[in-house]
């Protein structure tokens, strides 16, 4: 049996970092960057290239606006912010270029190794099985969950992993997060494994795998995955209606799904912390939509997301339309108000015209992302993928280093360069023939 260990090294990066493990005192992003430029270097290729129409230029622009917007407000605005205005920059002017910057690393192995799209996906895959592995052990073993636990606190972030009321009841895995981001991360790699044509014993059991992480860690993940559910049934309904089978089988995994839910919601014998945190997420959300007022309890959203704090935006028609250079996620004390939903600490930073503006440029890409697909498979997924952002981009800011943010970016990458490359294959076809054809002249 031979042992493939760029495969396998590659699995590792790309565990590295879409979860980020605090293995250092700071973002390994950083170490993995730079082995991604001497990667890239070494090739001596000319790989930093993107060309996307109108897309990518509209998102330059936008990147002008925001930090435009972000300069005023620190040379004008109130100086207690500073920070917080410091952390955005770092978020979306470093840590965003970063990852696409070990995007390309994997884009260049992923095409050096003739990798399909297919094949990138089954190394991201990879990738959340070893972090499930992780969040098992952790479940299953107190010890297990209090060593990582330790390191997160000590390298990571101290006043998430410090709070008894969230790790008694989740925190399983070791990622530089376990909460929401987590959840979009595995719920986009659940999503990939369900959106294949052809399941395979070992894609289910993937599936399951990730699925139970994303269950005990973050809920968000599950809606994710629905997102994926609801994209695979819109796609291949025809294909549903005309195979009786097919149709019978989606039914019956519909019921099934309903019926073991109901039973895990309303079963006693299940008492512990994390299942009233899960069983409590989906009440909260049953209860909105019926329109039920809930008591709080663990887990509920209805006073978290559903507030109406969380949805607070700038009172001066000035600001509200151009923003005023800063978020508000974090700041209670300073401002009075504050909130975890990505929409609305945009229009704060850059108001709902630079927001609009930036939305629409990554709408954009992934519209260009969709129509350049060369396989149904790339196809849904980007679809997934596009209302998957818009999605998680209501639960909290996810164009920072996430594992979902990773993962969206290593598509677009993955695609672009695909279609610039079988542009440039082509147009080189072309001059050779014109060229030979000359001859004859």
């Amino acid at each position: 049996m031979v042992v493939d260990s760029k495969k396998i090294f590659m699995e590792l990066f790309l565990f590295l970092v879409v979860f980020a493990p605090p293995v250092f005192h700071f973002n390994i992003i950083f170490v993995l960057s730079l082995i991604s430029v001497m990667g890239i270097a070494a090739r001596r290729k000319r790989t930093l290239t993107l060309r996307g129409g109108w897309s990518l230029p509209l998102v330059a622009c936008s990147l002008v606006y925001i930090l435009a917007v972000v300069a005023m407000g620190e040379l004008f605005g109130d100086a207690s912010l500073e920070w917080n205005r410091l952390v955005f920059v770092y978020q979306l002017f470093v840590l965003i270029p970063l990852q696409f910057l070990c995007a390309y690393y994997v884009d260049i192995y992923a095409k050096e190794n003739r990798l399909s799209f297919d094949g990138v996906a089954d190394l991201c895959i990879m990738a959340g099985v070893m972090q499930s592995v992780l969040v098992v052990l952790s479940y299953l073993f107190p010890a297990v969950q209090s060593f990582f636990l330790n390191l997160m606190i000590y390298r990571g972030n101290k006043t998430v992993y410090e709070n008894i009321g969230i790790s008694s009841y989740r925190s399983y895995g070791f990622a530089d997060t376990l909460l929401d981001t987590f959840g979009y991360g595995m719920g986009i790699l659940a999503g990939c494994c369900l959106l294949k044509e052809k399941q395979s014993a070992f894609s289910l059991f993937s599936m399951a795998a990730i699925l139970f992480s994303v269950a005990v860690n973050s809920r968000t993940g599950i809606a994710v995955f629905f997102v994926a559910l609801f994209v695979k049934m819109v796609c291949n309904w025809r294909s549903y209606l005309q195979n009786g089978r097919c149709m019978v089988k989606l039914c019956a995994g519909g019921v099934l799904l309903v019926v073991v839910g109901i039973a895990f919601v309303h079963s006693k014998m299940f008492e512990s912390q994390t299942v009233q945190w899960i069983t409590a997420g989906f009440e909260s959300v049953w209860s909105f939509f019926t329109g039920r007022k809930m008591q709080y309890r663990l887990g509920s959203m209805q006073n978290s997301l559903f507030g109406k704090d969380m949805w607070a935006v700038p009172e001066r028609t000035v600001s509200l339309l151009f923003g005023e250079g800063h978020s508000i996620f974090g700041t209670k004390d300073a401002l009075g108000v504050q909130s975890d939903v990505g929409y609305i600490n945009y229009i704060w930073v850059c108001g709902i015209i630079g927001t609009a503006l930036f939305l629409l440029a990554i709408g954009m890409v992934f519209f260009r992302c969709c129509r350049e697909s060369r396989t149904k498979y790339e196809k849904q997924v980007m679809l997934f993928l596009a209302f998957s952002f818009f999605l998680v981009f209501i639960k909290g800011n996810v164009l920072t280093h996430t594992a979902g943010t990773f993962l969206t970016i290593l598509c677009i990458v993955y695609i672009y360069r695909g279609r610039n490359q079988n542009r440039n294959w082509k147009k080189s076809r072309n001059q050779l023939t014109r060229t030979e054809g000359s001859r004859w002249i």
